[in-house]
């Protein structure tokens, strides 16, 4: 009768540069396919933006007054149920005003410029909260981000950020920093823009000022994109 050894064979250099080289290929395949991802949710939201400048330049051109700030809106458009305060800014909810954040959301959609559907729209203070608002701006193409637009220094900005979530119940500013990684915001700005955080059209903040009787002021923009950020870009129309 034979014997055989039951000594276990060891793995060979073939065997590991084998498994090591399938490693290195899933590790370059899972970067790759983040950063395409990171590309195609840039290029979305990029689209979006567009597609809300020329809403704005439509707008204006058409009925001769800025969204949301349109102080006879409701006699020029069919549907629409609140004015702005036709001060050439858009101001948050306070007491001598609707919150025009919310209100050229109301406008856009209600001349047929957006096909949405909005939560109900009243005449009076519109509240800020985050829950409210969850039901008036559109989301990003940017995992749990929304659009919205703001006015500061007599400029009008798209902004891309996310929804506060310290003041789920107050009268809040409308964005804070963005929750997902900011390498899509990046790419937004090295598309669109310069690609610098601080410098041009397209900005990164990382923290905001409350606004004053309505009245929102755009803080200094972050030196880089290494923290999370919210997104500024000055429209033209």
């Amino acid at each position: 009768m034979k014997i055989f050894n039951s000594r276990s064979r060891g793995v060979t250099l073939i065997e590991l540069s084998i498994v090591l080289a399938i490693l290195g290929v899933l590790i370059v395949a899972t970067i790759s396919g983040k950063s395409l991802i990171d590309i195609s949710r840039a290029t979305a939201t990029m689209e979006q933006l567009r597609d809300r400048s020329l809403a704005f330049q439509i707008f204006s051109s058409t009925y001769d007054c800025i969204p949301g700030d349109c102080i006879d809106a409701t006699a020029k458009i069919t549907g629409v149920n609140a004015n702005g305060n036709g001060d050439a800014s858009l101001n948050l909810a306070s007491a001598s005003t609707n919150n025009e954040v919310v209100l050229v959301e109301h406008h856009l959609v209600q001349a047929r410029l957006f096909n949405r559907t909005l939560g109900t729209v009243t005449v009076g203070a519109q509240t800020g909260t985050q829950n409210a608002l969850q039901s008036f701006l559109p989301k990003s193409k940017i995992p749990s981000t929304y659009i919205s637009n703001i006015s500061s220094l007599n400029s009008f900005y798209n902004i891309v950020g996310g929804l506060s979530t310290t003041n789920a119940t107050t009268s809040d500013i409308i964005n804070t920093r963005v929750v997902s990684p900011p390498a899509v915001l990046q790419i937004i700005d090295s598309k669109a823009d310069d690609g610098i955080a601080n410098t041009g059209a397209v900005l990164c903040h990382t923290s905001y000022t409350p606004a004053t009787d309505g009245v929102f002021v755009l803080p200094a923009a972050a030196a880089d994109y290494s923290a999370n950020c919210f997104l500024s870009s000055k429209l033209d129309f």
